[in-house]
């Protein structure tokens, strides 16, 4: 059905691609991928995203191909992390992550729609974009973070594993963006800003 519908809009060649990837088309890679890296992701998710991009390439007009990184905010599934983590706190529910030791590098829906306005609008901007912080966040500190903001005691114990977060040098450097909420702490910054104060 992607196929389908690229071909139909790429019509006549007279059109601009912009295409929604993601970062796990990387796989079990870890450590910083710069906007050129080849992903090597073999799982159906990923198989999937790679061969759309690479039909997207052949059809010969002017494309971007953004893989974000792992998006919060406003309008994400309530079974997400940080949501399911928003709601058990404010009900005083107890909570326990599995994943606790994994780190990604999370990116606001409000810094990934802003790289994407600003470089969608950009004619000398094309081929591959990452949106990430550039930086590792472990799910731990964020379990923390929120924890202490909802004045909730922490008791887990955790590491910080390793993982992949973006080198968008492409944003960066070219186009000056630059990611408003980074981290734990960003993190609970963007809450902050969009959610009602916890009650005393």
């Amino acid at each position: 059905n992607s196929i389908r519908f690229l071909k139909a809009v790429s019509g006549n060649g007279e059109v601009e691609l912009n295409v929604i990837g993601s970062c796990l088309e990387y796989g079990t890679t870890t450590g910083p991928v710069r906007d050129s890296e080849i992903p090597t992701g073999d799982d159906a998710f990923a198989l999937a995203k790679i061969a759309i991009h690479e039909f997207t390439k052949s059809l010969g007009v002017p494309y971007r191909w953004y893989r974000p990184f792992y998006i919060f905010g406003i309008g994400q599934s309530p079974k997400s992390l940080i949501p399911s983590i928003i709601a058990a706190l404010s009900m005083g529910k107890e909570i326990e992550v599995k994943a606790i030791n994994n780190s990604h590098d999370f990116i606001s829906v409000d810094d990934l729609a802003r790289a994407i306005a600003i470089s969608s609008t950009n004619s000398s901007i094309l081929g591959e974009l990452n949106i990430g912080t550039g930086e590792l966040t472990c799910v731990g500190d964020i379990l923390k973070e929120f924890h202490g903001y909802y004045g909730r005691k922490f008791t887990q114990a955790y590491s910080h594993n390793p993982g992949l977060f973006a080198k968008p040098d492409v944003l960066l450097n070219d186009l000056h963006w630059k990611p408003t909420y980074v981290g734990a702490q960003g993190i609970i910054d963007y809450f902050k800003a969009n959610l009602a104060k916890p009650s005393a």
